[in-house]
């Protein structure tokens, strides 16, 4: 917890920035020691004899990729949610030091009660603070502030098969999960709300367009994320639905990667569709929510197949029936007629999500 020292004669919202280092620091290094032990563990309980005799490096030294025979050796983590992470602190120092309109203990209380019975203020954090990803100076440098802090504390960190520890800026659909699990945050946001995804912007709070997201996301050095980076934005069909439209989205991409931009992933779809794919979800394959429950399926199929004998039977029909449950029930739920109907297929779907999560 953050103790003000009053004789520190830098601002106190430096304060706040100290003790979020200090934080993460402290956890990154819980992380990563981790990561280490569970390596050093893997080294002699999951040696890979089959992929070291592909691998270049490993033949020649005569020693297993788990043991970094490779010649090229990876080491690193991906983070997701630093936008929400830096909108936090955003509304921290708008909030509490630069416009006053809260005390620090006004904001913490609210948080530690996610926000509940604190309508009016969340209501306030959300429409009158800035947020990253309009081009606003304000809040970018405080996700420059971020990034960098990770990045920074990722470049100190090493393992005995790799010296370079890379960071990274994506999570697939992992910020789902995460806002399942990580409590209230000072932008807002309530538990069990979805994080930012990725570098993206928190959800919703994107106003100023596709180049007012490129914009922000240029206020950092995205060359340091070799671990990957993705930046999703939406867009209404309409923006690609003649040549202009294609040809000024080009323009625009080919300026954002000029400008030091490393990935961009654009979702062209509309809200009517969506509200389309839940009467005719047969009729709507190609959405990324059919896919990605498609492909959890697949895959748990495969983690089926490779299990031991002894376990193939029982556990392995565990899985394969927990997975194949979760693209089922998105299917008849949307197929069904009733947004209670719906829930309760949801509700399904969760409780098979988190079954498959413990079998896994």
């Amino acid at each position: 917890m953050l103790t003000i020292n009053y004789k520190d004669p830098r601002p106190i919202y430096e304060q706040v920035r100290d003790a979020l280092k200090a934080q993460a620091t402290h956890v990154m290094n819980m992380f990563v020691s981790t990561h280490n032990y569970a390596e050093m563990v893997g080294q002699y309980t999951t040696i890979q004899p089959a992929l070291s005799i592909s691998v270049e490096g490993c033949m020649e030294k005569g020693m297993d990729v788990a043991w970094g025979g490779a010649k090229y050796n990876s080491y690193g983590c991906t983070a997701t949610g630093l936008s929400t992470v830096a909108d936090s602190i955003t509304a921290i120092k708008y909030m509490c030091f630069d416009k006053k309109l809260c005390t620090p203990r006004q904001m913490y209380d609210a948080v530690m009660a996610n926000w509940e019975g604190y309508e009016d203020l969340r209501q306030q954090v959300i429409a009158e603070v800035p947020h990253y990803g309009n081009g606003d100076m304000y809040a970018d440098m405080e996700l420059k502030y971020v990034n960098d802090l990770y990045y920074d504390i990722c470049s100190t960190m090493y393992s005995t098969r790799a010296k370079v520890y890379k960071a990274g800026l994506y999570g697939a659909s992992d910020h789902i999960r995460q806002g399942r699990i990580t409590w209230g945050t000072p932008n807002g946001r309530k538990m069990p709300d979805p994080i930012a995804d990725g570098s993206s912007p928190s959800q919703g709070c994107d106003q100023n367009g596709p180049t007012g997201i490129m914009y922000s996301a240029e206020i950092y050095d995205q060359s340091h994320y070799i671990d990957g980076v993705a930046l999703n934005i939406r867009m209404h069909p309409s923006v690609v639905s003649n040549d202009e439209g294609v040809a000024k989205l080009i323009d625009v991409t080919r300026t954002y990667f000029e400008n030091g931009g490393l990935e961009v992933q654009y979702n062209i779809v509309d809200t009517a569709t969506l509200k389309k794919a839940q009467e005719h979800p047969e009729d709507y394959k190609d959405l990324v929510v059919w896919k990605r429950s498609v492909e959890l399926a697949k895959a748990a199929y495969g983690v089926a197949r490779k299990l031991p004998r002894e376990e193939a039977f029982a556990l392995g029909d565990q899985i394969r029936r927990s997975a194949v449950s979760i693209p089922s029930n998105i299917a008849e739920g949307y197929g069904r007629i009733g947004s209670k109907e719906y829930a309760r297929f949801l509700s399904i779907v969760r409780g098979s999500a988190y079954e498959l999560e413990t079998q896994l």
